[in-house]
């Protein structure tokens, strides 16, 4: 699984590709989880206006913060699997 668009990760210098590649899903599944919350809110907005302002505010979060934790993760992911040494 590949983070950043277009770019391709050497299968030689991941040392577990599976766990790497659970790793990325799970982070990405924790990503998402801010915008069906939005989503939601969007939905139930219809009866409660002040879901609608939560709804954006949980958007502006993932879009913000929700990038950096991303990319926070990821690094971290690819230290824990980085192979030091391609031979």
């Amino acid at each position: 699984m590949h983070f950043w668009a277009g770019s391709e990760v050497d299968p030689r210098t991941v040392s577990d590709i599976p766990a790497y590649n659970r790793e990325n899903g799970r982070m990405w599944k924790q990503y998402s989880f801010s915008f069906w919350l939005a989503g939601i809110l969007g939905i139930v907005g219809m009866w409660y206006s002040w879901c609608n302002i939560a709804a954006l505010i949980v958007l502006c979060l993932a879009c913000t913060v929700g990038i950096w934790w991303l990319v926070k993760s990821y690094r971290r992911i690819r230290n824990r699997y980085l192979v030091s040494s391609v031979s």
